[in-house]
């Protein structure tokens, strides 16, 4: 859904039916910090985890209601002024917004079983001989992880 709502946003060149998205991405903001919560107070019981790949899934839904929030006030302390924002202020922030969600994409991956799984940064380009960690195949067994 938030794929279709983004190429729908490019292609009107504004974000859609703002009323209806945000508080949807208020609840569903609010399960994925319960789930957060529970994940912290152990609940299952003695199932106490710290989930990056949800954390850095709220940070980006906060971040998206804190966009559109600004926007908002925006237009109710500026009604009757249209600005548009000249082709390097939309680049630069292009360019901000890329990095972010990078370094908050790159913590969920991380986080999730590929990021286990991952072959470490110092190994790339290392062409192995049969010297591969044993504990990274069982694991890939175990994940049903096949190449």
């Amino acid at each position: 859904m938030a794929l279709v709502y983004a190429v729908a946003s490019l292609l009107k060149a504004a974000a859609p039916a703002v009323n209806l998205v945000v508080p949807c991405l208020a609840l569903v903001s609010s399960v994925h910090l319960a789930s957060i919560a529970a994940g912290l107070w152990g609940f299952p019981e003695g199932a106490k985890n710290l989930d990056l790949t949800i954390a850095s899934l709220l940070l980006l839904e906060l971040s998206v209601l804190a966009v559109f929030t600004w926007q908002r006030k925006r237009r109710k302390n500026f009604p009757h002024r249209a600005v548009r924002s000249s082709s390097l202020v939309v680049l630069g922030s292009m360019l901000a917004s890329s990095v972010a969600v990078a370094a908050v994409a790159s913590l969920g991956l991380a986080a999730s079983s590929a990021g286990e799984l991952a072959v470490p940064h110092s190994e790339h380009g290392i062409h192995h001989s049969g010297d591969i960690d044993p504990g990274i195949i069982q694991k890939m067994k175990q994940a049903e992880h096949h190449h």
